[in-house]
C-alpha cells in the first residue's frame, strides 16, 4: 500500500503543472492548438481608423454601394468599340485624328442653322405642295426646295442614294460624284466604322438627271446597253 502511494506521488511530482498544460487530452484538441498557431503567425493587424469602412446608416434604408474610382463608362449600354483598346482613341496616331477631325467639320459645315426670314412673302416654299415647311437639308446640299412630306411621298425621286449604288446602278466615275457641283452629295458618318471616310449620300432624281443626260449615256437605254 505505501509502495503504491510513494510511486503515485513521484509520478505526480515528475509531470509538474506546466506539463498537464502542454498535453491536449484528445487528438482533436491537438488539431486545433496546432492550427490556432498556425492562423495567429499569418493574422494581419487591424485596418486603421483612416482604413476602415464608413458605418452603414441605417436611417437611409436599403441601399448598393459602389467604389465610384472603379466605375467603368458603359456609353448608355450600347456596343461601343473599347477607346483603350485596338483602335480606340488611346491607340490612333496624329493624322488619324486629323482625319477625323477633318471629317466632322465637313459635316458641321453642312448642318449650320439657315438664317431667319421674317417676311412670308421671302421665305421658300414647296415646289410641289407650296408648303413653308421646305426641308433645309435638301435646300442646303441640294438645292431643291421641298418638305419632307413630299419627300417620303416620292421616294422613287427623293430618295437618297450611296454612293456604291449609284457607282453600280449608274455607272459614274468617281471623280464624277467627287464634284458637289456636278452631283451635291450629303455626308454623314461611315455606319462601319467611325475611322472611315464619310458616307456620301445623292439625290435620286439629280443622279438620273445627270447620267440620263446628254452629257453621260443619254437615255436609260442607252445606260442599260452597257
Amino acid at each position: 500500500m505505501s509502495s503504491s502511494n510513494t510511486r503515485r506521488n513521484t509520478s505526480n511530482a515528475t509531470a509538474g503543472p506546466s506539463s498537464v498544460r502542454d498535453v491536449p487530452s484528445t487528438s482533436r484538441n491537438a488539431h486545433e492548438g496546432s492550427s490556432y498557431q498556425t492562423r495567429g503567425t499569418k493574422r494581419k493587424a487591424p485596418p486603421t481608423s483612416s482604413e476602415a469602412p464608413l458605418p452603414r446608416d441605417k436611417s437611409l434604408g436599403n441601399y448598393i454601394e459602389f467604389d465610384l474610382s472603379k466605375l467603368r463608362n458603359s456609353k448608355g449600354g450600347f456596343l461601343v468599340e473599347d477607346e483603350d483598346g485596338p483602335g480606340g482613341s488611346a491607340a490612333k496616331t496624329v493624322e488619324e485624328l486629323k482625319k477625323e477631325r477633318e471629317r466632322q467639320m465637313q459635316r458641321l459645315e453642312q448642318e449650320q442653322d439657315p438664317g431667319i426670314i421674317l417676311d412670308s412673302s421671302k421665305q421658300p416654299r414647296c415646289h410641289v405642295c407650296n408648303s413653308l415647311e421646305v426641308d433645309d437639308q435638301f435646300r442646303r446640299i441640294f438645292g431643291i426646295l421641298v418638305c419632307k412630306t413630299c419627300t417620303k411621298a416620292d421616294p422613287d425621286k427623293f430618295s437618297l442614294l450611296t454612293k456604291t449604288e449609284v457607282k453600280e446602278d449608274y455607272l459614274l466615275t468617281d471623280s464624277e460624284l467627287r464634284d458637289p457641283e456636278l452631283l451635291p452629295h450629303l455626308l454623314r458618318p461611315n455606319p462601319h466604322k467611325a475611322t472611315y471616310s464619310n458616307m456620301m449620300l445623292f439625290l435620286r432624281c439629280q443622279v438620273e438627271s445627270y447620267a440620263f443626260g446628254p452629257n453621260r449615256w443619254g437615255s436609260p437605254e442607252e445606260l442599260d446597253a452597257e
